[in-house]
């Protein structure tokens, strides 16, 4: 019997459709333990729903949709693996150069929260911020994070009691409870250091290193410049990593907000 042969359009599908699956699987997962909103949790099952079908019932598929799916998969497939390298590529990025006798404010920003329990990616965060706020005693630090629905404190709050366990004068921290997106992060940052008087300081935004790009570009689009430090650089992430996922779905968000 003679084998029926896939063509390459089939292939191209299921290699593609595999590559999808298995970053939105994991990454709905972790949505779902992690208790992100539900709108992450739908796009999640969205692409998974679409791959699925785009590989399952290729041949039952009218062939213009078939092309456009196979397509649509190669566009997704290719920018997300540039995204990828691109933003593992700063994992060796250092702190922003200050001038020596520049004071500043270490911005940092939130992550998941336990009660008063920083999550781990929260706790290198503050331990990046820590040293900062250590070898100048007169840096200040805003720490920024509103409460989200499956948190009982606001992140802000939980960070400040690390810092301040760990030996930091709590006069020297500003917190600021509202937030639930980096953007708002940085709006509402930049509302109380406007209402502090703290306008003339140099900040320092502290946060993984996957994340600075987009709060550097964000902070610019505000007007307000920023210096980087990242934390989490001996952490392995892997290509398929959920925060990875995540943060190239924020960077499609914003295009579609530009365009639209």
């Amino acid at each position: 019997m003679e084998k029926r042969k896939i063509s390459p359009l089939k292939l191209i599908t299921w290699i593609m459709a595999a590559f999808i699956l298995i970053a939105y699987g994991n990454f709905t997962v972790n949505s779902i333990i992690f208790g992100s909103g539900i709108h992450e949790v739908s796009v999640g099952i969205l692409a998974i729903f679409a791959a699925g079908c785009a590989a399952v019932f290729h041949d039952r598929l009218p062939k213009v949709l078939r092309v456009i799916l196979c397509v649509g998969m190669c566009v997704y497939v290719a920018t997300y693996s540039a995204f990828s390298v691109a933003i593992l590529s700063t994992a060796d990025a250092d702190i922003t150069a200050m001038a020596e006798d520049e004071t500043p404010i270490v911005m940092v920003f939130g992550c998941r929260t336990y009660g008063m329990t920083p999550g781990k990616q929260l706790r290198e965060r503050l331990d990046a911020a820590y040293d900062l706020l250590s070898a100048d005693p007169d840096a200040i630090a805003i720490v920024s994070g509103g409460q989200g629905y499956n948190e009982t404190v606001p992140e802000a709050v939980a960070m400040k009691g690390y810092l301040e366990a760990r030996g930091i004068d709590g006069a020297r921290i500003y917190t600021e409870t509202e937030s639930s997106s980096t953007e708002e992060n940085i709006i509402n940052t930049l509302a109380l250091m406007k209402s502090e008087n703290l306008m003339d300081y140099p900040v320092i935004a502290v946060s993984s290193y996957y994340h600075l790009p987009r709060i550097s570009f964000l902070a610019g689009r505000e007007g307000l410049e920023v210096g980087v430090c990242g934390s989490g650089r001996n952490t392995i992430i892997s290509f398929f990593d959920f925060n990875l996922v995540r943060e190239y779905m924020a960077y499609v968000k914003l295009m579609l907000r530009s365009i639209c």
